[in-house]
């Protein structure tokens, strides 16, 4: 570590915003470094290095406002600033998770019309979605893939050009999968 990084941390100290940031900006490659060998296939999955930065740099930046950086030394402030960083990539997972669950639970109720979200109790919505994946598997793997380009919002024009398919077999095929996942959904 430099004296530069010496004085920029005392900066950060003080309160310094700009001295936060050209902190970081110097220590970005440790930093991602540390981040992809820690939790690297989630920093992929999930969010570019950037995201990541622009959340670590906003995080830091209000802790310099508040004069609450625990680090008086530049390893101190690195090791801060890669702990911000996996707090931050794991908010991130947490929260693409949980639009990815609410997103499959509004397509289930539009694709299918049955209401998992309506049940008060998490335990019953997680079961029905559970019971609706576990149906959903025993169906084809044809009639599987047409039901995942509806959901996805593609006409049954689209989807018939994309199979091979005329667009009323499309049609047959999606609503004789949508009874068959209804009754057996209805059956229990």
């Amino acid at each position: 570590m430099s004296d530069h990084d010496s004085h920029l941390v005392k900066r950060v100290l003080s309160g310094d915003r700009a001295a936060a940031a050209e902190f970081v900006a110097r220590h970005r490659r440790e930093i991602e470094r540390h981040l992809g060998a820690r939790v690297g296939p989630l920093l992929r999955r999930c969010a570019g290095v950037s995201d990541v930065f622009a959340s670590l740099l906003r995080r830091l930046d209000e802790a310099t406002a508040r004069r609450a950086v625990p680090a008086e030394t530049p390893s101190a402030l690195i090791a801060y600033t890669k702990g911000i960083g996996r707090r931050t990539l794991f908010g991130k997972a947490r929260r693409d998770e949980r639009r990815r669950r609410l997103s499959s639970q509004i397509k289930c109720n539009a694709e299918f019309g049955i209401e998992l979200g309506a049940a008060s109790d998490p335990l019953e919505r997680a079961e029905a979605l559970q019971r609706m994946r576990t149906v959903f598997d025993e169906l084809s793997r044809e009639d599987q893939q047409l039901v995942r380009l509806s959901m996805d919002g593609m006409t049954a024009k689209q989807i018939g050009a994309i199979v091979g398919m005329s667009q009323e077999a499309v049609w047959q095929r999606l609503h004789r999968a949508r009874k068959y996942v209804l009754d057996r959904m209805e059956a229990g």
